[in-house]
């Protein structure tokens, strides 16, 4: 092989930014089998052509008739359109033993390859490849990876361990082509699934993802003919539209018609009580069941707003407070969860993290408090090392004397 300088000298930095769009375009290009001319360095051939016969300029990406191997038309192209690569070739062919690709300027020493290393050398199969193509489609989907680690050199170079007969495509293929393959694939298997459906049920919901883009995802329930309760997602589509309740019967009416749902077959849908839901299911007349989980959450949060007397109401409150400080606290202190995991370890306490209250995920408040109570030893150890915060003070006091009073009343409701 050549010297990686002598490669180098024949892939300017300039004609690496200049090719660098039509990288995909190359990867698909294979050497020439037994070639031994420096020429093909600047040339190769589609996967397709198994024979060789027309050879691909890695500069213009001009094919070139190549008949019997003869490299002259490719030194002819070379000299009146890239004169710049044509004068360096042959200041590479003038130097002695440099005039082929497999030569070297210094002695070396070689042994024959092994039968092994032969047939991995040998040109890729197309057959096989389709399946390693989907299996990659499936990764990305199934592990939500983004689209561009199939660019990633490091991936790249996994599977080319993996399997060196393998020729990965470029992120365009598996975008345009890949993906929704898969795609069609499921959306068959679905509807499959659903087109016998007698009697089935919805769930849906609008949602805002965390780059604040609109969607909304529907999803049926129904029993198969064997008696088992099955859950098919039918869409988590983007939702630009205003979430009114007009807009929301609408959407739902067309995702039923794109899977040839009957609306006569439908017996009922579950929303929370949000007052745009249960618009929609009045303007399309259907049947509305409320969601368990947030009707139970409702009744908690107006059950502690309605606590008597007063005094009880007050120490819930600076109970939960409390809760929420110590955890705000030590989420935002590297130094804190350090000390918390040698705390634990030193008190034989499960390595658990703290749990920040959501409003919106319903019983968080509950779980806050069951881990604060849990971790109760492992964090007054901590905040009472810690004598430069205003969270000591909470400890000096006593953090289990304040909780006393709350979180007794706090988890009996939930």
């Amino acid at each position: 092989m050549m010297d990686a300088q002598q490669v180098e000298c024949l892939w300017p930095e300039s004609q690496q930014t200049e090719t660098a769009t039509q990288a995909a375009q190359e990867e698909t290009l294979l050497p020439k089998r037994g070639g031994t001319s420096v020429i093909w360095v600047h040339f190769g051939f589609k996967t397709s052509d198994t024979e060789q016969k027309t050879a691909i300029c890695k500069l213009c990406y001009k094919t070139i008739p190549v008949p019997d191997a003869n490299t002259t038309n490719l030194f002819y192209h070379l000299k009146k359109v890239h004169e710049k690569e044509y004068i360096k070739i042959q200041k590479i062919r003038a130097k002695p033993s440099c005039g082929t690709v497999g030569a070297s300027c210094e002695k070396k020493n070689y042994s024959q390859p092994k039968i092994k290393q032969s047939f991995a050398q040998g040109t890729p199969y197309e057959k096989s490849a389709i399946n390693k193509s989907r299996a990659i489609s499936r990764y990305i989907c199934k592990g939500m990876a983004p689209m561009y680690v199939v660019e990633k050199d490091s991936f790249r170079d996994l599977v080319k361990v993996l399997d060196p007969r393998y020729v990965m495509r470029g992120r365009k293929h598996f975008s345009k082509v890949e993906l929704p393959r898969l795609y069609d694939a499921c959306q068959a298997k679905v509807e499959k699934d659903v087109c016998s459906v007698v009697h089935y049920a919805l769930t849906t919901d609008p949602w805002t993802s965390r780059a604040t883009q609109p969607y909304m995802s529907v999803t049926i329930h129904f029993i198969s003919k064997d008696w088992t309760l099955c859950a098919r997602c039918l869409q988590t589509a983007y939702f630009p539209d205003d979430h009114t309740g007009v807009m929301l019967a609408q959407g739902l009416r067309d995702t039923l018609e794109s899977w040839g749902l009957q609306e006569c077959h439908l017996v009922c849908v579950t929303t929370d009580n949000a007052t745009n839901n249960i618009s929609a299911m009045e303007l399309n007349e259907w049947e509305r069941l409320q969601c368990f989980g947030h009707r139970l959450q409702l009744a908690i949060e107006n059950a502690l707003k309605a606590l008597t007397p007063a005094s009880t109401k007050q120490a819930m409150e600076r109970a939960v407070g409390v809760c929420k400080k110590v955890v705000s606290a030590f989420s935002t202190s590297w130094k804190r969860k350090r000390d918390l995991a040698k705390a634990q370890a030193v008190l034989g306490l499960p390595p658990h993290q703290l749990i920040t209250e959501t409003p919106t995920r319903w019983g968080s408040r509950q779980r806050m408090i069951e881990r604060f109570l849990e971790q109760e030893k492992a964090l007054s150890q901590v905040v009472l090392a810690d004598k430069k915060t205003s969270d000591a003070k909470l400890a000096r006091h006593g953090i289990a004397r304040v909780l006393e009073q709350g979180t007794g009343s706090t988890v009996r409701v939930y």
